[in-house]
């Protein structure tokens, strides 16, 4: 992970993100508990997790929110390491894409209270409209947590209960994206409540995920790149006349597959265009 110390920030209104934009959301409440882990063997020893246990906890944050978070000249994220002992970081500036993966690293403690210095510094100089000191104080505000697929049941555990613990003790609001971000196993917790609500609930969802680190092993995190939809590569590929998808065949073949999945959503249609596309694939 990089610092980017040259972001500039302004208050225009941000396009949504072309990478998260299509992610659907759901609550996360007591009766989705289907990803709840399954029962553990009595002789496995258990993690349990205090507020000195290491913690890497990452966060999608937008290009602007990015730049109030490292300040003018990384002033902002120099304090917020002296405060709270952490390791912050923001991956590097893609252009296309209006997200930044923001990452925390320290004690179970100073995490948490990074992500409230951070919830209040983006409340204190908001991206999208001026900032009202008198709202600040007692605002809810959100953030977007990154969690791999393989421990959202650990965070809402059986029957729910969990997660209604974090929510009922901090105050806080959670939602979660119902499909993983693209390339990666990971999903989007979002956190949402008054500063002090998202420092309890950081601190509880860490907690988790510290205790039931081995469900997390494994994870690909997510990276934030430009991905060509179906009509920019098509659109890409006839200003290259090299590319694979110009060739007579492979285009008839992918012409196929588009009309078949577009004008017939029968079972026939669909198996045509999966076949179809397998033998774009092969040729």
């Amino acid at each position: 992970m990089t610092i980017d110390e040259s972001t500039p920030v302004t208050t225009s209104v941000e396009e949504p993100s072309t990478s998260t934009a299509s992610l659907t959301f759901e609550p996360l409440i007591a009766e989705d508990h289907t990803d709840a882990p399954p029962e553990e063997s009595a002789e496995k020893p258990a993690v349990v997790a205090d507020g000195n246990s290491e913690l890497t906890l990452r966060a999608l944050v937008s290009t602007k929110e990015a730049g109030v978070i490292i300040g003018k000249g990384g002033k902002n994220v120099a304090e917020l390491r002296e405060l709270t002992g952490v390791k912050a970081g923001v991956s590097k500036v893609v252009p296309g894409v209006h997200d930044r993966v923001l990452s925390v690293t320290g004690t179970l403690d100073g995490v948490a209270k990074a992500y409230a210095i951070i919830a209040q510094t983006l409340l204190d100089n908001p991206v999208s409209a001026p900032a009202d000191p008198a709202r600040a104080a007692n605002a809810v505000t959100s953030l977007r947590l990154l969690i791999s697929h393989n421990l959202m049941g650990t965070i809402i555990g059986r029957q729910g209960l969990k997660i209604k613990y974090i929510q009922d003790v901090s105050g806080a609001r959670m939602v979660a994206s119902k499909e993983m971000l693209p390339q990666s196993t990971e999903r989007v917790v979002e956190v949402q409540g008054m500063v002090d609500s998202i420092r309890v609930a950081v601190w509880e969802i860490g907690k988790c995920l510290i205790e039931d680190w081995e469900r997390g092993v494994g994870t690909v995190l997510y990276n934030p790149a430009v991905r060509l939809t179906t009509n920019t590569a098509l659109a890409a590929s006839f200003s290259n006349p090299g590319s694979a998808l110009t060739s007579p065949v492979a285009y008839s073949y992918g012409a196929a597959a588009a009309c078949a999945a577009a004008t017939a959503p029968s079972t026939l249609a669909k198996a045509t265009a999966t076949r179809v596309g397998t033998m774009l694939q092969t040729t």
